[in-house]
């Protein structure tokens, strides 16, 4: 698997691969390649060794994506558009209504914080 994190912010995916090869995770089967978004990213979505996809983020870089596995080899893509940071809900019984909870820490970078999850 090939895991090209946003280029300002690659530390997170780095960590996890560094995590994963401590936890026993053979060496090549997670790669991390950070790097320039628009170039490193056209390279892997054209390459013809690569059979799938996935990103979330803008609609304008999905199109691209889109564009991308019709021009090499019809990769199967997965898009999750128009989200910077996922919020999930989730039943919490002993609060009697849904909590909204956030995964904070995976995107705390010193370049990017982010917002307070407002009270439900």
């Amino acid at each position: 698997m090939i895991l090209k994190p946003d280029q300002k912010t690659p530390l997170t995916a780095l960590r996890i691969a560094q995590l994963a090869t401590e936890a026993g995770l053979p060496d090549g089967v997670l790669n991390v390649l950070p790097g320039d978004g628009p170039v490193l990213g056209q390279h892997l979505c054209l390459h013809p060794g690569i059979d799938g996809q996935t990103f979330t983020g803008s609609t304008a870089v999905g199109k691209l994506l889109m564009q991308y596995s019709g021009q090499s080899n019809l990769k199967r893509t997965f898009l999750e558009l128009g989200v910077k940071a996922r919020t999930s809900y989730l039943p919490m019984p002993i609060l009697k209504k849904p909590h909204r909870w956030r995964p904070l820490p995976a995107f705390i970078t010193p370049a990017r914080p982010v917002p307070p999850v407002p009270a439900c």
